[in-house]
Order: C-alpha cells, then sequence, then structure tokens
C-alpha cells in the first residue's frame, strides 16, 4: 500500500510501538514515566508518519493510507487521554481500565502498520 521507500518508516513506528508496549504493559508501576514515553511516540508518528507525501501513490492507495492516519491519529489522541488517566488514577480499578485501554490502543495501531506495509 505504501512506496518501499517509505516502509522503513512505518516499520521503525511499529517497532517503537512495540518497545513501548514490551516496556509498559509488562511493568505497570512506571505510570509516571508512560507520559514522556508517550509524547516520544506521538512525535515519531507527527514527525514521520504525518509528514510523509503520499502525492506519489495512485489516487485510491493514497486515500486508504490518509484514512489510516486519521485513524491512527485518533487512537494516538485517545491513548494521550489514556495515559493522562492513569497518572492521575487514584483507584487501581479505573487505573487498570485505562491501562487496558493502551494495550488496545498499541495492538489497534500495530495492525494498521501491519496493513500499511502489506498492502
Amino acid at each position: 500500500m505504501v512506496l518501499e521507500s517509505q516502509q522503513q518508516i512505518y516499520l521503525t513506528f511499529q517497532q517503537s510501538l512495540q518497545s513501548f508496549q514490551a516496556v509498559y504493559m509488562t511493568d505497570r508501576t512506571s505510570k509516571l514515566a508512560i507520559q514522556p514515553a508517550f509524547q516520544t511516540l506521538r512525535q515519531i508518528f507527527q514527525q514521520q508518519i504525518l509528514t510523509l507525501d503520499l502525492d506519489s501513490l495512485d489516487p485510491i492507495e493514497a486515500a486508504k493510507v490518509q484514512s489510516y492516519h486519521t485513524e491512527m491519529n485518533r487512537q494516538l489522541r485517545l491513548m494521550g487521554m489514556d495515559t493522562l488517566f492513569i497518572q492521575t488514577a487514584k483507584q487501581s480499578t479505573i487505573a487498570n481500565q485505562r491501562w487496558e485501554q493502551v494495550n488496545d490502543r498499541l495492538n489497534t495501531l500495530i495492525q494498521y502498520c501491519n496493513i500499511l506495509l502489506a498492502g
């Protein structure tokens, strides 16, 4: 779906997502560190993914990629809210729900990268 020259960018972002997942989903005691780590993910997405030139793609493919970018951006915005709630949660049940939502969003983002890379 994406150009071969762009695949490394998606692969790097996907690896960043997987690293974030491996660190923060296995050690949920680091709730204060999750927000800065999330901001790094968001920055990678904004600087490398959102700035990709889609004009060289077929218009139909470019529209598909753009829709994935839009959905990925939405998932990241929601994940940002989840990470803020994790930091401020007083009850462990609420924090655990947010941890699960973050994990689900990470899985979704990784799937989107897989689709873009496989296309």
